[in-house]
């Protein structure tokens, strides 16, 4: 119950802030700066999908969680692998735009990590564990969208992934 209404929540959120324009904006203004073939490039597509691969999903949340709460950087270490080898398979198709991605992955990744850091004490197992299922709801939908079975805006429902944090102290605040 707390992922679905982590869901709907975020995604309001996310669509009002409409994160996935300024990415995509973002990719475009890279695109400009960085490629020589601006027509017909899938440079800002290949920086969206790989940047939204790389941020969103369980081992991005319980990594980050790992090394700010228990200086545990195994996670990160298998997920960089992971990820190293998805974003040199999605470059042969979308093209060099993916390997920027590894900038905002960074400092998403660091904010992550340090804010787990600060929030150790109040961070409980449920909270992790609903985050990891909006997480791994949110790359099922990156894999529709790759799939090209869905054009999802995927970037809008980020902040889904962090409403379990709320919902959780709210519904331990409510019924405990």
């Amino acid at each position: 119950m707390i992922a679905a209404l982590s869901l709907a929540i975020g995604t309001i959120i996310g669509e009002l802030i409409d994160i996935d324009r300024h990415l995509n904006k973002f990719g475009d203004f890279l695109q400009k700066k960085l490629s020589r073939n601006t027509e017909n490039s899938s440079f800002g597509e290949g920086f969206v999908n790989a940047t939204l691969f790389t941020c969103v999903g369980a081992m991005a949340i319980v990594g980050a969680i790992e090394a700010g709460m228990q200086d545990s950087f195994s996670t990160y270490y298998a997920k960089a692998l992971l990820d190293c080898f998805f974003v040199m398979i999605m470059t042969t198709t979308f093209g060099i735009g993916c390997f920027f991605s590894g900038i905002i992955v960074f400092v998403y990744e660091a904010v992550l990590t340090l804010g787990a850091g600060f929030l150790s004490s109040f961070l409980s197992d449920s909270m992790i564990n609903e985050m990891s299922c909006v997480g791994s709801v949110l790359i099922i939908a990156i894999a529709l969208n790759t799939m090209k079975v869905t054009k999802i805006k995927v970037a809008n429902l980020l902040p889904s992934a962090f409403m379990p944090l709320l919902l959780c102290l709210f519904y331990s605040l409510t019924f405990y």
